[in-house]
């Protein structure tokens, strides 16, 4: 099993046991996806993190329900729902086991994140930027095939963009058959200092 999380401070550890947690379970489920190119920049800068990166039905029937726990820079708690089933082309996805496959463009295969969320948590309005490269399918994907429309993988919060840092962040997607996921991540950093860690899991809903 890759090691996806560098132990760089105590107040992150936990996200290790976490992370390695779900990969075991979902290694009954799905694939264990370790290759794929490296799409994140590591730059840090947060240029366009958060800015819609696929095409997305206008209401498909079916309901995201995303829920947060981040620390750090600002504190993410709470739950979501958004009733947009990103794709990263073609026609509206409208069902969770069709999100659960994930589409293509051109001959690369793509998993796109909840983006918008439909609203705000807790006053803050928060949209992520993250996406699957070389996806296959439910499983586990480390940072190395993570990335985003233009710029590195990352969470924007009221206009404030934590995106992969090239200073120790780790990230790894898990995500099911039926729509559902999991975000794990450490330091993803604000271009002008400050991170978070934490984990964002959603559920897809027919």
């Amino acid at each position: 099993m890759p090691q996806v999380f560098h132990r760089r401070s105590r107040r992150h550890g936990w996200l290790v046991l976490a992370a390695m947690g779900t990969l075991a379970v979902a290694a009954a489920c799905g694939p264990d996806s370790g290759s794929g190119t490296n799409a994140g920049s590591g730059s840090g800068s947060g240029s366009g993190a958060g800015q819609g990166n696929a095409d997305a039905g206008a209401g498909s029937g079916a309901t995201l329900t995303v829920t947060f726990d981040v620390e750090g820079g600002v504190t993410l708690k709470g739950t979501t729902e958004d009733n947009v089933l990103p794709t990263v082309s073609g026609p509206p996805v409208e069902k969770c086991a069709d999100y659960a496959k994930g589409g293509k463009r051109g001959d690369t295969s793509y998993f796109i994140l909840p983006l918008g969320l439909g609203g705000d948590l807790d006053g803050k309005r928060i949209s992520l930027n993250v996406r699957v490269e070389g996806y296959n399918g439910p499983g586990n994907y480390t940072q190395e095939q993570l990335g985003a429309e233009g710029s590195s993988f990352g969470v924007l919060v009221d206009e404030k963009a934590y995106v992969e840092s090239s200073d120790g962040s780790g990230a790894i997607v898990s995500t099911d058959a039926n729509g559902g996921g999991t975000f794990y991540f450490e330091k993803l950093a604000l271009a002008n200092g400050g991170d978070i860690a934490g984990e964002i899991t959603w559920t897809c809903k027919d």
